[in-house]
Parts: structure tokens; C-alpha cells; sequence
């Protein structure tokens, strides 16, 4: 497992191939890592809608008169969760850079490959 910056951990990348009969790694996954890794994804397809979308997820935020409010009109803005809405509030202004958005982008498409999604 590999920690990501959320703090999640993330499955190694050590074989695309499982056993003999050709299983994937993510079937080899206890249902606790599994969890992990769909709640990881979770907020990974929330950053990327949300630096895909920064002007109106800023103009959200300048708006809000609460953080309790941010989260629910970003969330309703998105189409996302309460827990994706936390992970974009709980950014770092530096994530918005275009290079951060290409890491947080590598990051969910490794997960996805090893979930075969």
C-alpha cells in the first residue's frame, strides 16, 4: 500500500495480473482495503470535478455564509458526497496548480486500472 495525500492508503501497483488464473489485484483485497481504496476514489472523483470546475467551486465558497454551507453547495454543485465536498474544502490552495490536478488525476486513473473500473 501506498499513502496518499488525503491520508489514504492506496494499493501498491505490483502486479496487473493476480494468480495463475489471471485475477485481478483488487479482487485480492480484503473487504476493509476495498473500502479504503472506494472511499479514497470517492475523493479523488471530487477533486478532480472540483479543479475542473474552480471558478464556480471559489465563487461557492465566497458566497457561503458558513462552512457547513459551503460543503452542502459544493456538494449540490458537483453532484458529489458530503465526504468529496470535505476533501475539496480541506484543500490547499497549491492543489489547484495544473500540475497537482495532473497528480491527483495519475493517482485516481491507478486506482481505477487496479480496480478494473
Amino acid at each position: 500500500m501506498v499513502w496518499g495525500w488525503y491520508g489514504f492508503a492506496a494499493p501498491t501497483p505490483t502486479s496487473r495480473r493476480g494468480g495463475p488464473d489471471g485475477e485481478c489485484e483488487a479482487f485480492r483485497m480484503n473487504a476493509e482495503e476495498r473500502t479504503r481504496v472506494l472511499q479514497r476514489l470517492e475523493i479523488l472523483d471530487a477533486l478532480v470535478a472540483a479543479l475542473d470546475r474552480r471558478q464556480a467551486v471559489f465563487d461557492v465558497i465566497v458566497a457561503s455564509p458558513s462552512a457547513e454551507h459551503a460543503r452542502a453547495s459544493i456538494a449540490a454543485l458537483l453532484g458529489i458526497t458530503d465526504i468529496g465536498a470535505m476533501a475539496i474544502l480541506d484543500l490547499q490552495w497549491r492543489r489547484f496548480a495544473e500540475l497537482e490536478r495532473g497528480r491527483i488525476v495519475d493517482e485516481r486513473d491507478a486506482i481505477r486500472a487496479e480496480l478494473g473500473m
